[in-house]
């Protein structure tokens, strides 16, 4: 069954995955680029990250930066965080968080053990890939997750965010990226805005009901 893994997790937690969040598993798993439009709290985290979380619990062995999750509001990391290692209670798979507000031993650590998930935000993308070590930091990197994605593209940390993209294509050929947003008015022009010039990918909207009865 695809996405075996991450189904059962929803199940444990009593519901089913929407079908944006099927179609976006899809579309990472087929190593598509893409621009996921979705209401806030409707599941976007786990639209998102939902296929190589599965991948990872597949092989929870694997070693090496697999998933990286920027965001641009440091003050929900704890929260991003949490979500992103609920599904991975129990094993061995790694989250860190590394932004600001960590200490430079602890920022130092992230080149000595790599973990499987990283989450930062882009000014500490920017610092991370400074550093020589980011080669083998990202050598393994599959997938790139860029939240909030309405809010960064009009500004300058946009454009820090997709000079970094560009860094990290480079440096592995297999990632995807996947932009989180909400409602735009036109979401074509804001998933090339956040691609790299050359790349090309597809719209994953939410069509969900939010009216209150």
């Amino acid at each position: 069954m695809p996405f075996e893994h991450i189904k059962r997790y929803f199940e444990t937690k009593g519901f089913q995955p929407f079908p944006f969040q099927i179609e976006a598993w899809t579309q990472t798993a087929a190593g598509s680029h893409q621009l996921i439009q979705c209401p806030t709290g409707s599941g976007k985290t786990l639209a998102a990250t939902g296929a190589m979380i599965d991948r990872l619990l597949a092989a929870p062995d694997s070693k090496g930066l697999r998933l990286l999750y920027v965001t641009p509001l440091r003050a929900m990391t704890k929260d991003l965080e949490l979500a992103l290692k609920d599904p991975l209670t129990g094993t061995d798979i790694r989250v860190l968080a590394r932004n600001g507000d960590t200490s430079a031993k602890d920022r130092a650590s992230l080149f000595r053990t790599h973990p499987q998930v990283l989450m930062t935000t882009p000014e500490s993308l920017s610092v991370i890939l400074s550093s020589p070590k980011s080669l083998d930091l990202f050598a393994q990197l599959e997938s790139i997750v860029v939240d909030e994605w309405h809010d960064l593209m009009a500004t300058k940390r946009g454009v820090q965010m997709s000079l970094c993209l560009q860094r990290l294509l480079r440096l592995s050929n297999k990632t995807t990226i996947t932009g989180i947003s909400a409602t735009l008015k036109d979401p074509q022009m804001a998933l090339d805005v956040l691609l790299p010039r050359g790349e090309t990918g597809r719209l994953t909207q939410a069509h969900i009901d939010r009216t209150v009865t």
